[in-house]
């Protein structure tokens, strides 16, 4: 999506809800905390982490992403569910998975590492689209 080239503004985490359009998670798992959110030109992203370096971050932005194929959760699609497919020295191996929405103001999007997917199912459900 371009978005990992893009430089990188961090926001002070005061305004995470707002520059991202209210299309946060209303909840996660307990231990997670907001580690932090940046910015780009195009995009706005944070990251929530625990204890274990479990990871879920959410972008919101401008752009429609369209149609993709895959299984859908409510209006979400799962464009990725790979157990074992990622991870960290401290995680070791943890499912990857990735979900996208266009929202009536441009898109969002889930990835975590080391959540399984029903977890996953969950936190996309109670982010506002």
């Amino acid at each position: 999506m371009g978005i990992e080239n893009e430089p990188k503004s961090p926001l002070p985490v005061r305004q995470t809800v707002r520059a991202m359009h209210g299309h946060v998670p209303h909840w996660l798992p307990a231990g997670f905390g907001l580690e932090g959110t940046w910015a780009n030109r195009d995009s706005v992203w944070a990251t929530w982490t625990d204890g274990r370096c479990r990871m879920v971050t959410a972008f919101w932005m401008p752009s429609k992403l369209g149609p993709t194929p895959g299984p859908r959760v409510g209006r979400w699609t799962v464009v990725y569910d790979v157990p074992g497919g990622c991870g960290n020295g401290v995680l070791g191996a943890g499912t990857c998975l990735a979900y996208q929405a266009d929202t009536s103001d441009g898109s969002v999007g889930l990835n975590a590492i080391g959540i399984d997917r029903s977890i996953g199912d969950r936190i996309v459900r109670l982010i506002p689209l």
